[in-house]
């Protein structure tokens, strides 16, 4: 894939598999059973999956149906670090192979 099909909408370019991602789901979590899962803010490893929005595709990732503007379920796992988009907001770098699933609305 080229460069050139890469897409963006916060001012970072992702290269090949790569995502640009927009934390939506944030704060603890209160399971049906009544566990709480605390909000790990991020930090080192994450303790479970989040759903994000997609701010920024690299051209690898097209081939795998993502757009901007979907929402993407990821896996627990590492943060990469913030970057401050356009508008001072921070996203995260993810790759492809980290969203475990996909839609195009978000209902928190």
């Amino acid at each position: 894939m080229s460069i050139k099909n890469a897409v963006t909408s916060c001012g970072y370019l992702p290269l090949k598999d790569r995502l640009l991602v927009d934390i939506v789901d944030k704060g603890e979590r209160k399971t049906q059973a009544g566990i709480i899962l605390p909000d790990d803010d991020f930090k080192d490893w994450g303790i479970r999956a989040r759903w994000a929005r997609v701010v920024g595709i690299g051209g690898e990732a097209i081939e795998y149906g993502i757009e901007l503007g979907d929402y993407v379920l990821l896996e627990h796992g590492d943060w990469s670090r913030s970057l401050p988009d356009a508008h001072g907001n921070k996203v995260w770098m993810t790759t492809v192979h980290k969203c475990i699933a996909r839609t195009r609305e978000f209902h928190a």
